[in-house]
């Protein structure tokens, strides 16, 4: 299998599996993608990526968190 087919297979899979699990359980949508979103950040700070901080009040309309 190529990088794509692993990557449909996977997402079919998760698929599947997020349906069996409503089906079976009184899970809301809105619980699912919540462990989604926990999974998706914990593996993000597990492999390494970093998050700066912004205080978003020191921001003016024309800026850009970008600095270059």
């Amino acid at each position: 299998m190529d990088h794509l087919e692993q990557t449909v297979a996977f997402s079919n899979a998760l698929h599947k599996l997020i349906n069996r699990y409503m089906a079976e359980f009184d899970l809301s949508r809105h619980a699912i993608v919540g462990v989604l979103e926990d999974k998706k950040l914990s593996m993000l700070l597990e492999y390494g990526v970093s998050f700066e901080e912004y205080d978003l009040e020191d921001l003016d309309d024309d800026s850009s968190l970008d600095s270059d």
